[in-house]
């Protein structure tokens, strides 16, 4: 490996081998004797021009080639000699002049480039516009001419002087580089004619040299250096745009760099950006150059960082230095300047079947193991970031299952896996393992977890993976992984995740959503004392149990409960009823006895927006499993009233082990007194109830009160037949409303079916007596049952719906950002019973005045809509008809819509009761 000023060096060695070593400063001037005299034939002119012209010969020649005021350039494709033979001669004595002051290093000839005639003492006569391929120099050869003036003075050279006015009886010449500087003084009589050649090598440098120096770069790519990998080389005085307009020297290097057949090779011409245009932004210092370049097979571009341009000792922004640059790194470099999409699309190709692999198709590599390998060694960076792309983790990961290399993937594992995307990568694992066996990843993936475990976020991520892969989860993110003692490396990942929680503080809020998973992961470690051990099989299980217990952690569970790093009720409670939901065998009764003592002391917050059904579901699971359930559910329904009907449902569903007669005589003797007074629970308690039933898809569009009760009948239906009579009696005893009870029977019928056809005849009958309507007068309400009711897909939908169904309820407001597109387009569907009015309210804290009030205009509008019931001909209104309906003898249209659905409900709940007697009988 070389050292980063070694290589820039040596780079610039072999340049400077390829240079012609007299270039720059190749300027001479000699006169020769005028033996010869020029004829030349222009297109343009009858007959062959002799010297000295003629004036009318000169006018002639202006009209045809005036290049600007004063000078006339007549092109080489418009002039031919006619003494060719002759003024060969001439030629020859100028050979030798210029092997001996450009110093060509292959044959060279002399191209025509134009003839001029100089009246005004223009460069333009001297240096041609542009240049063939190899040029390496000029030759003016001044022809005998009557002027004064025009003297032209070099900057460099042996003989600076180049004066031709005294010159009439020889031809004043000069050679000088491509590069080289001049200034020419004024014509001040006559004009200069001069006829100007290119000195043209042609075979470009000795192919011996530039053979040396492709050898010299391929060492040096062989052994390159880590910190300077991509260097620039400002080319020297460049004819054109093009690799043809370099110099003979900088091209040798491209074409030697090209020959090594390691490098790539870019030729940049760059534009001097706006905003810096003087001088003092001209190679100004910056500390990283880019450059926007398109590797080989790549669809997109990538930025390439300038590490040394050569010859130069500071590093030179190339944005800011107009012109060419010639830009070169190693092939194997590809991969570290590559792109995250350029990766992942030269390994797809790679992977794909009959794919052809080559430095090309790889980014410069070998084979495709070597690029892996650098791909896993890269740098992470903006634009190539392994743990932050799961297509790249992706398509990594496909590309080892390819290569079937376990070292890589051990590596892959311990070193880029990231947390971020676990639910995207985790489905990995099952297969590595499948494919290498847990024994030799598992020190990877140990090693993952150590480094995983530094963040809260991959704590997470640690503790879903090893709960998925030991087949504990309730939430499984990966397939479990099931092999021969496997268990030691679970227990393992238990003891080190265990250890990193007992080192968190105690205010850390990101540990109580891993308080489910440490419980599962419990649960396994209790079931695994003895099962699926080393030792077992091979020492008494007693010995194998007592060694497995000194594998413990630090600190145990219990005891990281009884410090509080884990909330009893919010955090403890809820993965005692998750691991009871999922029939773990695990030893709970301590843990729920830190939760009921918790909570029976009154350590905890009532108005906590926490202490929620799902916090009740934990309470309930911890009573029932320290015989303290009485207790319990007592101080529960003191707390939250209605909330515990549904949380004893779901204990009683979700865990049959708790489901004993005590239990149930309790359960039910709770459901049915909370139930009965239903009218009088808390208002604050509907908006804890809808969360918990608005993501059940049976629920979605009813009252959260009617889904409780809804789900007291399903209770009593499924757990204690014996008692659902005496509810229904008594529930219906309290009067519910016929809103209320009509919603209840269509929950019910959706939730347990015409397999309650006798309950469903029961309530349907007490629907009908209290809706009857026999000599009333029936008025038209503001019910459209008509009108489809949306899918709940948010809270306002559900709101919308209800406001649908509702008889006397006429306007509903919405913010119209939150106006979801399934209202708006039942909206619209109904013109002729449905309207929008849209207008903007100021909200200043509690308080909202509508948008032309006086003294609130600082504050920001809102925009508001108003979804109103079209008043149908007849329709009276709502406050009108609402003092109707409370008269005797009335009736509304919705009700007698909904006792007609009623009534078609209960005889097919008779149909079915008749069926299944007759079936029996």
């Amino acid at each position: 490996m070389a050292r980063a000023g070694d290589a820039k060096a040596a780079y610039e060695a072999v340049v400077a081998q390829l240079r012609t070593p007299l270039l720059t400063a190749a300027v001479d001037t000699f006169e020769l004797p005028y033996r010869v005299a020029l004829r030349l034939r222009v297109d343009t002119m009858p007959s062959v021009l002799a010297w000295p012209l003629a004036v009318h010969e000169v006018d002639r020649l202006a009209v045809a080639y005036t290049h600007s005021p004063g000078v006339v350039l007549v092109p080489a494709m418009s002039v031919r000699i006619e003494n060719t033979s002759a003024w060969r001669k001439t030629l020859t004595r100028v050979d030798p002049i210029v092997r001996q002051v450009l110093s060509p290093t292959s044959p060279f000839k002399l191209a025509l480039a134009h003839v001029a005639l100089d009246a005004a003492g223009s460069s333009a006569c001297l240096t041609p516009a542009s240049r063939p391929p190899h040029t390496i120099g000029t030759v003016v050869i001044s022809l005998p001419t009557f002027h004064r003036g025009g003297n032209v003075t070099f900057a460099g050279g042996r003989h600076r002087s180049f004066c031709t006015q005294h010159a009439t009886t020889t031809h004043v010449c000069a050679v000088f580089a491509p590069d080289a500087n001049y200034l020419i003084a004024p014509l001040i009589h006559g004009q200069r004619v001069s006829v100007v050649y290119h000195v043209v090598a042609s075979d470009g440098p000795a192919q011996t040299t530039i053979q040396a120096a492709t050898a010299t770069l391929q060492s040096l790519a062989a052994a390159p250096s880590h910190t300077l990998n991509v260097f620039a080389l400002r080319p020297t005085a460049p004819t054109s745009r093009g690799v043809e307009g370099l110099a003979p020297g900088d091209r040798a290097f491209a074409d030697a760099l090209v020959e090594t057949d390691v490098y790539d090779v870019a030729l940049i011409n760059k534009v001097q950006p706006e905003g810096a245009r003087g001088p003092e932004n001209i190679g100004r210092k910056v500390s990283t150059t880019t450059v926007a370049v398109r590797l080989p097979n790549c669809e997109s571009r990538c930025n390439v960082t300038v590490d040394a341009i050569l010859f130069t000792d500071a590093r030179v922004d190339v944005r800011c230095m107009p012109g060419q640059w010639l830009i070169f790194w190693r092939k194997g470099f590809r991969v570290q300047l590559a792109n995250r999409a350029s990766v992942v699309e030269t390994l797809v190709a790679a992977i794909a079947p009959g794919a052809v692999h080559s430095l090309e198709t790889l980014l410069g590599q070998a084979d495709l193991r070597s690029l892996v390998q650098a791909l896993l060694h890269r740098p992470p960076n903006a634009s190539m970031d392994i743990s932050q792309s799961v297509e790249l983790t992706n398509v990594l990961s496909e590309t080892l299952f390819y290569l079937y290399d376990r070292a890589l993937v051990a590596h892959f594992m311990r070193q880029h896996w990231s947390p971020v995307d676990v639910l995207h990568t985790a489905p990995w694992l099952p297969r590595f393992c499948a494919a290498f066996g847990w024994e030799y990843l598992g020190p990877a993936f140990l090693c993952m977890l150590r480094r995983w475990c530094a963040t809260s976020l991959g704590s997470s991520a640690s503790y879903a993976l090893v709960v998925s892969l030991a087949g504990v989860s309730h939430e499984p993110i990966c397939d479990p992984v099931v092999q021969p003692f496997v268990a030691e490396l679970y227990l393992d990942a238990r003891v080190l995740l265990l250890d990193v929680v007992a080192r968190r503080d105690v205010e850390d809020d990101s540990l109580g959503a891993n308080c489910t998973r440490v419980l599962q992961l419990e649960a396994y470690a209790q079931q695994h004392v003895v099962r699926g051990r080393w030792l077992r099989h091979r020492l008494p299980d007693a010995i194998v149990a007592l060694i497995s217990s000194f594998l413990k952690p630090r600190e145990s569970m219990l005891r990281l409960v009884e410090r509080k790093l884990y909330d009893p009720l919010y955090d403890v409670g809820a993965a005692l009823f998750a691991v009871q939901a999922q029939k773990l065998a695990l030893n709970d009764y301590w843990y729920a006895a830190v939760v009921v003592q918790s909570f029976l002391g009154g350590e905890y917050d009532y108005d906590d927006v926490r202490y929620n059904v799902h916090t009740v579901m934990g309470l309930i699971v911890a009573g029932a499993r320290t015989e303290h359930l009485d207790a319990v559910l007592r101080q529960c329904v003191i707390d939250r009233e209605l909330v515990v009907v549904p949380a004893l449902v779901a204990v009683a569903n979700q865990c049959p082990a708790l489901l004993t007669p005590a239990f149930c005589a309790m359960a039910s003797a709770v459901i049915l007194d909370t139930t009965v007074r239903n009218e009088s629970a808390l208002p604050s308690m509907d908006a804890i109830l809808r969360a918990y039933f608005e993501p059940l898809p049976q629920h979605r569009g009813h009252g959260p009160r009617t889904s409780v009760v809804a789900s007291a009948f399903a209770f009593f239906r499924t757990h204690d037949a014996g008692h659902l009579s005496d509810f229904t009696d008594k529930w219906l005893a309290a009067r519910p409303s016929a809103t209320r009870l009509y919603d209840v029977i269509v929950l019910v019928q959706s939730t347990l079916g015409l397999e309650a056809n006798k309950l469903l005849a029961r309530l349907g009958q007490a629907y009908l007596d209290a809706t009857a309507y026999r000599d009333s007068v029936v008025y038209t309400d503001y019910c459209l049952d008509a009108i489809a009711v949306p899918e709940a897909c948010c809270t306002n939908c559900g709101d919308f719906g209800h406001f649908l169904l509702a008889p006397l309820k006429v306007e509903h407001r919405f913010c119209l950002e939150h106006l979801c597109a399934s209202i708006a387009e039942i909206v619209s569907a109904h013109p002729l019973q449905l309207r929008t009015l849209k207008h903007s309210v100021l909200e200043l804290d509690d308080v909202t005045m509508w948008g032309n009030a006086i003294g609130y205009t600082t504050a920001a509008p809102t925009l508001i809509v108003d979804i109103i019931k079209v008043r149908q001909p007849g329709q009276l209104l709502p406050s009108e008809l609402g003092m109707r309906l409370k008269q005797s003898k009335t009736t509304s249209t919705s009700t007698v819509y909904r006792r007609g659905v009623v009534e078609e409900l209960m005889k097919t709940a008779m149909a079915s009761e008749e069926t299944s007697g007759t079936t029996l009988g």
